[in-house]
């Protein structure tokens, strides 16, 4: 499995709220950590409006270019997952998930340049639990659809209806637990075995597209935390 991280820090700026202060300082934010360094970060410009809906396509678009993504996708390559954060039952636009005209952009990219590719859209969201899972949700998570919530499900409707022929789904990491697989790696670093999703561990190039978001702990989350939506909720539970 190939594997790719896009940083889309556009996406901070196609979806995320504006701070109107000239400064704040993340110490401010309830900074818990014994020897993190207060962070300084400084607003630009306001900028004169919000993305338009063709102007993150371009963006992305650019950023993929930039990147040299159409080399990876290869004659072998028949599968893409493309891992969105959809950590909290949000509306894009509201800095916290990856706006989903971002994961829209990347899979028109997909199709244009290999329209016989599966791309697949998947998340293991911890906030939020589908209907029937209540049971693995943690104190004050909701059971809703934040596919749906978050416009996801709306942008693969259009997305066929704008190419016909487009292979194009949305999937629960989390469930069902009929298609979660055991993994054992040769040399691990904790556990001898955990537990994936199969389309995880069988895609054949997996992209993350995170948020870049603060957060108290580490000052800020990228691609890694992102990766914490691989772990599925039927084993682990949602958090």
């Amino acid at each position: 499995m190939l594997s790719i991280l896009l940083s889309l820090f556009l996406a901070v700026s196609a979806c995320s709220t504006y701070v109107d202060e000239s400064y704040y300082i993340l110490s401010d934010f309830k900074n818990t950590v014994q020897y993190n360094s207060p962070v300084v970060i400084k607003a630009g410009p306001k900028p004169p409006h919000q993305l338009s809906d063709k102007e993150v396509k371009q963006l992305v678009y650019k950023t993929l270019e930039l990147a040299d993504f159409e080399s990876l996708l290869n004659d072998s390559v028949e599968t893409v997952l493309l891992k969105p954060n959809i950590v909290e039952p949000l509306n894009s636009g509201s800095g916290v998930i990856t706006d989903c005209r971002v994961v829209a952009s990347v899979a028109s990219f997909i199709y244009e340049k290999s329209p016989e590719v599966e791309i697949f859209i998947g998340e293991g969201a911890g906030g939020w639990v589908p209907e029937g899972y209540e049971w693995g949700a943690f104190p004050g998570a909701k059971a809703c659809d934040g596919f749906e919530i978050a416009g996801y499900r709306q942008i693969v409707d259009e997305l066929r209806k704008k190419y016909p022929t487009i292979k194009i789904e949305i999937v629960d990491l989390n469930i069902p637990k009929e298609a979660v697989v055991e993994v054992k790696p040769k040399k691990p670093l904790s556990e001898k075995t955990y537990y994936i999703h199969e389309l995880v561990l069988n895609c054949d190039l997996y992209v993350s597209i995170p948020v870049l978001k603060i957060i108290e702990t580490c000052q800020v989350t990228l691609g890694l935390k992102n990766n914490v939506g691989l772990a599925p909720g039927v084993i682990y539970g949602w958090a």
